[in-house]
């Protein structure tokens, strides 16, 4: 289903590269799930560079091991894989080292008020400069402000989402939004 409506998305605006998609721990469990996906992406014709798999980090902690070989398999297939929520529980920093991490999103949790806490400021930095070093993409969640944006562009984040640009809207607005 999800492939299907990424497929609709991308072939609606030609603006939209990429479309991410939320994998629950619970279809992390199924042992078919690559199988599904691979067979999903030729079904319709998706270009799997353009696929983002969103993965909670609470997901990756529960059974690191048989997830990290699944998320190999899964990078195989050409998809992106990204770190959805991270900083929001107590995921070790070695994880980004050992994981086929494309995207790592940083929970609104550590972005809020980065205006005028300077610890959370320079730990949101620290994680973006490791990133960068080890050519993963950021994406900081959660932005409301001018100020946050600012300061999350002058220190490096690859991108932003938030209530800032829009909330979230359903797929008959969404159409709106993007033409």
């Amino acid at each position: 289903q999800s492939v299907r409506s990424a497929s609709e998305l991308m072939r609606f605006s030609p603006d939209i590269k990429r479309i991410s998609m939320n994998v629950s721990a619970k279809q992390l469990q199924n042992h078919r799930i690559v199988q599904i996906l691979k067979d999903e992406i030729e079904r319709y014709s998706v270009d799997p560079a353009c696929l983002e798999l969103e993965i909670t980090e609470t997901a990756i902690a529960t059974n690191c091991d048989y997830v990290n070989g699944l998320l190999w398999q899964l990078k195989l297939l050409g998809v992106k894989i990204a770190i959805d929520d991270f900083g929001a529980g107590f995921t070790s920093m070695s994880y980004l080292a050992k994981l086929p991490v494309d995207v790592l999103k940083l929970d609104k949790s550590l972005v809020d008020n980065i205006d005028y806490e300077v610890n959370k400021r320079e730990l949101v930095k620290s994680l973006i400069e490791t990133c960068q070093r080890l050519n993963i993409e950021t994406i900081a969640e959660g932005v409301e402000t001018e100020q946050v944006l600012r300061i999350l562009q002058t220190i490096g984040c690859d991108q932003v989402q938030g209530f800032y640009f829009s909330k979230a809207v359903p797929r008959n607005e969404l159409e709106k939004v993007v033409i």
